[in-house]
């Protein structure tokens, strides 16, 4: 009998930071991987999004973008190691 995997129950996002989710969402959905790992959120890559698409992002969201794109690679390089062991 297959196992069904149950979701976890995740705190709602804060509507004020909301959209910084959905950025991180679309920018990351273009950032190519070098190879050596998880693609990441650069400020280049944060630059050159919101002028194609005619954003006007604060510093506090830059930041937040990058920390977010270095947390994912982090937790995907975990996830790939964790993996590897088995």
């Amino acid at each position: 009998m297959p196992k069904h995997l149950v979701e976890p129950e995740w705190p709602e996002l804060p509507f004020e930071v909301a959209h910084v989710w959905h950025w991180f969402s679309e920018i990351i959905s273009g950032c190519g991987g070098g190879g050596w790992g998880a693609a990441i959120v650069t400020w280049s890559s944060i630059e050159s999004w919101a002028r194609l698409t005619g954003k006007d992002v604060e510093p506090w969201e830059c930041r937040a973008l990058v920390g977010l794109g270095v947390l994912r690679a982090n937790i995907l390089a975990e996830r790939d190691g964790a993996s590897d062991k088995n």
